[in-house]
């Protein structure tokens, strides 16, 4: 090795300092981050507002109440511009310069008081790559500032893929059965003979033999529809394949039987 052991350990207690002070400058910036986002956002937002919205602002007369809140934004974005991009940085830099031009000096005073403890140009060649880690290191921490975007682009994408949070899906429930949609064809010449009356409603009701009710009026009188259970009953006996395929009732409405439409009581007479 060209360096002595002693160089390896007067950089020990150099690159901790270091660490730590590139440590808390990252913990200060994410939030610091996110505030000079959300300043930028508010004044962007005020911007967006009077620009699109110009004679509105005007018309209502509240020029003055925006460019009030449009100041006191662009204040906070100003100040936390700053703090985030002037002052904590200009803190990181001047404490590492501060940092590496110590120990440079330390090194120097080194070799030049302690002729026989390290080769000149050795001597030379160390003193030489640490001015140029001192001239670099604003490019340093630029390079530190772009890695903290992405390591917080980064963190934000893992929060939000699975498992850290629960994914939309079906609510499956015990009950839930699958729906399907058929067609069914019964002949008026299938079913028994049936009857209408007006109920004490004044509703249309359409009766089997027996006297059950399988159709009655909608709520417009302009159909009937199949009594909820009844009329599933009724057409599952003349159609005994439906019965294993459906278990819900029948939600059409009868709209048109030959020359009667959109009336129920023509309806009914047509079927009776």
């Amino acid at each position: 090795f060209m360096m002595p052991w002693w160089f390896t350990v007067m950089l020990i207690p150099v690159y901790l300092m270091a660490f730590i002070v590139g440590l808390s400058y990252w913990r200060v910036m994410i939030p610091m981050r996110y505030l000079t986002s959300l300043a930028r956002s508010d004044a962007n937002q005020h911007y967006v507002e009077v620009k699109e919205h110009n004679v509105s602002v005007r018309a209502y007369g509240e020029c003055e109440k925006l460019c009030d809140e449009q100041q006191y934004d662009l204040d906070r974005c100003a100040m936390a511009g700053f703090c985030a991009q002037t002052s904590v940085k200009m803190w990181i830099d001047n404490t590492l310069l501060n940092l590496f031009t110590g120990f440079t000096t330390c090194f120097g005073l080194v070799a030049i008081l302690i002729p026989g403890s390290i080769q000149s140009g050795t001597a030379g060649l160390c003193l030489a790559n640490c001015f140029a880690i001192t001239s670099g290191l604003a490019g340093y921490i630029n390079q530190i500032c772009s890695a903290q975007f992405e390591f917080i682009s980064l963190h934000r994408v893992w929060e939000l893929t699975p498992p850290n949070i629960p994914q939309e899906k079906e609510h499956e429930l015990p009950g839930d059965e699958e729906l399907l949609g058929f067609n069914v064809t019964l002949w008026r010449s299938e079913m028994s003979k049936l009857t209408y009356h007006r109920d004490n409603e004044g509703r249309i009701a359409v009766l089997a033999a027996d006297g059950r009710r399988l159709l009655e009026q909608t709520d417009d009188g302009a159909g009937l529809v199949a009594v909820p259970g009844v009329g599933f009953e009724v057409i599952s006996s003349k159609r005994p394949e439906l019965a294993k395929k459906c278990r819900t009732g029948f939600r059409r409405r009868l709209v048109g039987v030959d020359s009667a439409f959109r009336n129920a009581e023509d309806l009914a007479k047509v079927l009776c």
